[in-house]
């Protein structure tokens, strides 16, 4: 039974409508919530989500979910969805990191559901998204850029500064050794890569 024909069913909920109910968890909710359009676009992101990242409604509504996630999660956000499309999955939970607006990185478990018409053809994702509670253990993206510069003005030291920063952030806490895999594959976004 549908959660709508529970609402409609159960005795205690006369006079309540699903819309309600709906409004209700998304504007009260635990998680980040939003609609996304095959675009990409944000449509309607919860309080929770919007505050998070550090955008109102209406500034997420004119971006899009590749805006604010840091580059080496976008093409494993991208195949998924395109899995989803094209049928080869029914949803999908990945962990990646969002970028805030105040240029901090924002560690969340993503799941994505696609919404279908009539037809069974998708016409929208509803994107839950858990925000990690360690995301204080991620420093701001200036102070990457300091190690960035520091590792394209050093590069005779480039292995032994790694090595350093890799073991400096392992320290830190669980989880660290995921970020640095993204520290080290977003260097190229500040000019490091290939040459």
């Amino acid at each position: 039974m549908s959660v709508s024909q529970t609402i409609k069913d159960h005795p205690q909920m006369e006079g309540v409508s699903p819309e309600q109910v709906l409004d209700l968890l998304w504007h009260h909710d635990v998680a980040g919530v939003s609609l996304v359009s095959l675009e990409g676009h944000w449509i309607h992101p919860s309080p929770s989500l919007c505050g998070w990242l550090g955008y109102t409604q209406s500034q997420l509504e004119t971006m899009t979910w590749m805006d604010v996630t840091i580059r080496s999660d976008r093409k494993e956000d991208k195949s998924a969805v395109q899995a989803v499309l094209n049928g080869d999955m029914d949803s999908y939970v990945m962990f990646k990191t969002y970028v805030k607006r105040n240029e901090t990185l924002m560690p969340a478990t993503l799941a994505v559901v696609p919404i279908k018409d009539s037809t069974n053809k998708v016409i929208l994702f509803l994107s839950q998204i858990e925000r990690d509670e360690r995301d204080h253990l991620v420093p701001p993206l200036d102070e990457l850029r300091v190690v960035a510069n520091f590792i394209k003005s050093n590069k005779k030291t480039l292995i032994p500064a790694l090595l350093f920063y890799t073991i400096a952030i392992a320290l830190a806490g669980d989880g660290a050794l995921r970020w640095v895999q993204d520290v080290l594959d977003s260097f190229t976004s500040f000019g490091l890569g290939g040459g």
